[in-house]
């Protein structure tokens, strides 16, 4: 099976079915925007969020935890840009520690060993320098302080400084003299393990499986032939001792003898079918997706369509499995915030309230249709969810709200009933339409089979 190789050298063959496991979780997690009490906070998060490229690689933190069980976010100021960034890092392994090390990541230390404890310090390892001369670093960061090194020719940690380091180790602190806090935040899968930790046997059973089934497909490709009362040669005369003119069977040969029907005979044996090798390895990636808890429709289609009722309580494991990890990761997002406002506080923009709560919104694990989506928030309408989270909830970012907040306001204003708005017709439809008078204030997410509200957010 030497002809069996992966996209990079060193790499064994596998059908990777434990990234399903991973990726069915990280796809249902998504920041969509923040919250607070305070306007100036939100707008300032959603600025820092769009700068640091957040909605286009914050699937990479995610990603990384559930697949290492621990990814982290270094939080520092970019002197050149004069903003707050945040930088993605995965957790460190070593070359040679037979798990596919790098050289390159991240490690947090906690009091006692215990990851639930107060972290004591984290450290980034990195390798620099051109490849005929590689440097080892490692940076140190403490609540109060910055320790550099890099990998003398000794092997022992030796101090370093950067060109803009003005001491060693580097002061991290606030203008009292307060210690900034570590600026290594931790995302930490449930008990730091991977994912898909208990898949792992399994895949190595998938593995070991689809190796045989591509094994006993090549050696059965060809159909075995059987020759009785002659031996077939290319020059029609008796075979020769050293097999110089006995004949290969290949599609398209003739076999010829002047044996008659009665003394010769050539048949085929025809290959063992490859169904139950087939069928094993499917019912192995259906135990995967067992004792995962992922739904079975990330890894086999059918022709037959499974009701909706029926995926929903398929996907009910897993969305509970992601609201913990929003409640883990989402931790993290808020402990990035709270520095983030602590440097921009010191060197960027002055009079950030440092108090006032910020926490992230997540987007809707469960994937609803549009009609759906709907009829939730028109029962969130009902029971007095206010305009604005109504707004968040249906996927509009702070800057569209606002407007659509200057709109209503202009519209009330005005006596009007009519302009831009939330999908909503005050006559209980569904569909996108014009409100029907000065109405209540309300939005109109109304369903079908109802009596609409008076609005005045109707779409045009």
């Amino acid at each position: 099976m030497q002809y069996l190789r992966s996209y990079n050298l060193g790499h064994e063959f596998n059908m990777n079915v434990c990234r399903s496991v991973v990726t069915a979780m990280s796809e249902r997690l998504s920041i969509t925007g923040f919250d607070s009490a305070n306007p100036k906070l939100i707008e300032w998060a959603e600025k820092l969020w769009a700068t640091n490229l957040m909605n286009a690689v914050q699937d990479d933190v995610y990603e990384k935890a559930l697949r290492d069980g621990e990814a982290f976010v270094l939080v520092g100021w970019d002197k050149e840009d004069e903003r707050v960034r945040w930088t993605i890092h995965e957790r460190y392994t070593e070359i040679g520690s037979g798990i596919g090390g790098s050289d390159f990541g991240c490690v947090a230390v906690y009091e006692q060993n215990d990851p639930n404890q107060k972290m004591k310090f984290a450290a980034k390892y990195w390798v620099e320098g051109p490849n005929d001369d590689p440097k080892r670093r490692k940076t140190v960061y403490y609540p109060d302080r910055i320790e550099k090194f890099y990998l003398d020719s000794r092997g022992e940690w030796a101090h370093i400084s950067d060109p803009d380091d003005e001491e060693w180790p580097v002061p991290w602190v606030d203008t009292a003299g307060e210690p900034l806090g570590i600026p290594v935040i931790h995302f930490k899968n449930k008990n730091l393990r991977c994912e898909a930790w208990d898949a792992i046997p399994l895949q190595d059973a998938i593995n070991k499986e689809l190796l045989d089934l591509l094994m006993s497909a090549d050696q059965t490709a060809f159909r075995i032939f059987v020759a009785r009362g002659f031996i077939p040669t290319t020059d029609g005369k008796p075979p020769k001792d050293d097999r110089s003119n006995w004949q290969t069977i290949e599609p398209g040969e003739i076999i010829a003898t002047t044996k008659g029907p009665s003394e010769a005979a050539f048949d085929a044996i025809d290959s063992a079918s490859l169904v139950p090798l087939q069928d094993l390895v499917h019912q192995l990636i259906m135990w995967l997706a067992m004792v995962t808890e992922t739904p079975i429709t990330r890894f086999i289609t059918t022709k037959l369509i499974a009701s909706d009722e029926t995926l929903k309580e398929q996907e009910n494991p897993l969305l509970s499995r992601v609201s913990v990890r929003q409640i883990l990761f989402g931790s993290a997002w808020t402990s990035c915030l709270k520095l983030s406002r602590k440097l921009e506080e010191l060197w960027g923009t002055k009079g950030l309230d440092q108090e006032v709560e910020i926490k992230p919104l997540w987007k809707d694990a469960q994937v609803r249709g549009e009609k759906e989506k709907l009829t939730n928030l028109g029962l969130k309408q009902d029971i007095g969810v206010p305009q604005n989270q109504l707004w968040k909830e249906a996927g509009y970012d702070q800057a569209t709200i606002a407007k659509m907040e200057t709109e209503k306001a202009k519209e009330s204003n005005n006596g009007q009933g009519t302009g831009p708005g939330v999908p909503g017709n005050g006559n209980g439809t569904d569909r996108p339409g014009a409100g029907n008078g000065a109405g209540n204030g309300r939005i109109g997410f109304r369903t079908a089979g109802g009596q609409g509200q008076n609005q005045n957010a109707g779409a045009s």
